[in-house]
C-alpha cells in the first residue's frame, strides 16, 4: 500500500472540504466522488498550531480559495479520494490526524482517523442542531411569557381603569368638598396677604403684585371641550400636554414621545387673551400641584444631573444655560475631588437656588404662585400629585370625555418610592440650607397645604453634612 506524507494528507482533505465548499456557491466540482487529489500543496504558513491538553494535537485551518478546483493535482490515491468524498462536509479544523511533524504512515491508518474524524463531525454537527433547536424553543417559550405579561397588564389596567371610573363616580361629592376644601386653603392665604381685600396697594407690594394677575402664558383653553389648564413644569404636565393633544385630534403616531410635545401644545392651544377673561368663565379651571422640595428635586434630576440625557432629549440646553454657570459658580475646587463631573451636583444646585432670585428660575424649578396664582383665578379642582389619578378622573368625569380620555402617566415613577429619593438627596443638605430653601418657597407650602417637615428631618447639622460630603 502506497504510503502518504504529512502534507500530502493535509492537502487531500484541504482541497476536498474547499472543493464542497466551492461547489456549494458557484456549482464547481458538484460531484464529490470526481474530486481531484492534490500533492503536498499546502504550507507551514497555513497550518494553525493548537496544542491541546495532551500537547500531541494539531489543527488545521484551511484557506479557501475559490478557483482551488483549478489548482489541484492529480494522484493515483483512490482509496484516500473515496473515503474523503463520503465525508465531504467534515470539518478540518477539528483534524487530528498528524501525530507529528515528520512522521508518515500509510493511507490505511489515514483512512481510520478520517472517518473516526468524520463520524465525531457527524455528532458534533447533531448535537449542535439538538442544541439550537433547544435554543429556538425556550426563546419562544420566554417570547410567550413577555406577549402573556403584556397581555395581563393591559388586562389589569383596564381592569383598574373600570375601577378607577366606578369609584369616581360613586364619590363624587367626597371629592368636590376636597376640591373646595383645597380652594379654600387658598383664597385664605391670599386674603392673609390681602390679595382680596380692597385697601390692596399693588405699589406697597410689588414684590407680589404678580400673585394678583392672571399668567396667560401658562394658560391652556379648551373652548369645544370647556377646559381652561394652567400649566406647571414636572407636575403632570406632560400628561395633560398628551390629553390636551388628544383632544385637538393629533395622531398618536406623533404622540409615542413626550418629546417636543410642548412646543406643540401651543400650536393648538394659542396663548388665550385677557379681554376673554369672562368666557373662560364657564370652562373648568384646572391647576395641578405638587409638595415644592419633591417638584425641584425632579427638575434637577430630569434637566441637570446628568449631560448625557439633557443631550439627548434637549440637545444640552439645560447645561449651556444654568449647568456650568452653576458649577463655576458654586463648586468648591478645593475641595472633595469631583473627578471628571461636568454636571452641579445636587448642593451645588440647592446653593444656586438659595443665591439666585425666584424671579430668575427657570419655569421647571419656578415656583407654582408665580405661573399659576391661585389669588388670580379661582380654580374648579386644584389637583394633586399625590392624588393624581383620582383628581384627573374626576376632571375627565365632570368634562364627560370618559370616551376620548383615560387616566395615563406619560413619566411614570421609578421603583424606590418618592419619599425614599427624597430623603436621599435632602439628607446630603445641612438643616440651614433646607430651611432657607423652605422659606423660597414658602407660599406654595402654605397655598396648597403642604407640610415640609420630612424633609427637614432627613437633612444633617452642618458639622454631620460636611463630614458626609469630605
Amino acid at each position: 500500500m502506497t504510503n502518504v506524507t504529512k502534507d500530502a494528507l493535509v492537502s487531500i482533505f484541504t482541497n476536498a472540504i474547499n472543493l464542497h465548499a466551492t461547489a456549494s456557491k458557484k456549482h464547481l466540482c458538484k460531484d464529490p466522488r470526481n474530486l481531484p487529489i492534490a500533492s503536498a500543496s499546502v504550507s507551514a504558513e497555513e497550518l494553525c498550531i493548537d496544542n491541546t491538553d495532551d500537547g500531541n494535537s494539531e489543527r488545521i485551518r484551511p484557506s479557501y480559495d475559490e478557483d482551488v478546483c483549478k489548482n489541484v493535482e492529480v494522484s493515483e490515491e483512490r482509496d484516500v479520494r473515496k473515503s474523503i468524498a463520503q465525508y465531504p462536509t467534515v470539518n478540518i479544523n477539528c483534524i487530528n490526524c498528524i501525530k507529528s511533524n515528520n512522521q508518515e504512515y500509510d493511507s490505511k491508518s489515514a483512512l481510520l482517523d478520517i472517518s473516526r474524524l468524520a463520524r465525531s463531525s457527524f455528532c458534533f454537527r447533531r448535537l449542535t442542531r439538538r442544541c439550537c433547536f433547544v435554543f429556538l424553543v425556550l426563546l419562544l417559550y420566554w417570547a410567550s411569557l413577555l406577549l402573556c405579561d403584556d397581555e395581563l397588564a393591559r388586562h389589569d389596567d383596564k381592569f383598574y381603569q373600570s375601577a378607577l371610573r366606578d369609584w369616581v363616580a360613586q364619590n363624587e361629592a367626597l371629592l368636590r368638598s376636597e376640591y373646595r376644601q383645597r380652594a379654600e386653603t387658598a383664597r385664605a392665604v391670599c386674603d392673609k396677604l390681602g390679595f382680596h381685600s380692597s385697601r390692596y396697594n399693588s405699589r406697597k407690594n410689588s414684590k407680589r403684585v404678580s400673585l394678583k394677575r392672571v399668567n396667560w402664558e401658562y394658560m391652556y383653553w379648551a373652548r369645544k371641550e370647556g377646559l381652561l389648564y394652567c400649566k406647571v413644569p414636572k407636575s403632570g404636565s406632560s400628561t395633560w400636554v398628551y390629553n390636551l393633544l388628544r383632544l385637538a385630534g393629533v395622531p398618536n403616531t406623533k404622540l409615542k414621545t413626550d418629546i417636543g410635545l410642548h412646543k406643540m401644545l401651543r400650536n393648538y392651544y394659542p396663548r388665550p387673551r385677557s379681554k376673554d377673561e369672562a368666557l373662560y368663565r364657564r370652562s373648568l379651571k384646572l391647576l395641578v400641584v405638587r409638595h415644592p422640595f419633591d417638584r425641584i428635586l425632579s427638575a434637577y434630576r430630569d434637566k441637570l444631573e446628568s449631560y448625557e440625557r439633557d443631550l439627548l432629549y434637549r440637545n444640552g440646553y439645560y447645561h449651556k444655560m444654568y449647568g456650568r454657570n452653576i458649577v463655576r459658580a458654586h463648586r468648591n475646587f478645593s475641595g472633595p475631588s469631583h473627578g471628571n463631573r461636568s454636571e452641579p451636583t445636587w448642593r451645588e444646585f440647592v446653593s444656586y437656588l438659595l443665591s439666585t432670585p425666584t424671579s430668575h428660575y427657570d419655569e421647571h424649578w419656578r415656583p407654582i404662585h408665580l405661573m399659576c396664582p391661585p389669588c388670580a383665578s379661582k380654580y374648579d379642582v386644584i389637583a394633586k400629585m399625590e392624588t393624581f389619578n383620582e383628581d384627573t378622573q374626576y376632571v375627565i368625569h365632570q368634562l364627560g370625555l370618559e370616551d376620548r380620555l383615560s387616566v395615563e402617566w406619560i413619566h411614570a415613577s421609578g421603583s424606590s418610592s418618592s419619599a425614599d429619593i427624597a430623603k436621599t438627596y435632602y439628607s446630603q443638605l445641612t438643616r440651614e440650607q433646607v430651611l432657607a430653601l423652605y422659606e423660597k418657597y414658602r407660599l406654595d407650602f402654605e397655598l396648597f397645604a403642604y407640610d415640609a417637615a420630612d424633609h427637614i428631618q432627613a437633612s444633617r447639622t452642618s458639622t454631620t453634612a460636611m463630614s458626609f460630603n469630605s
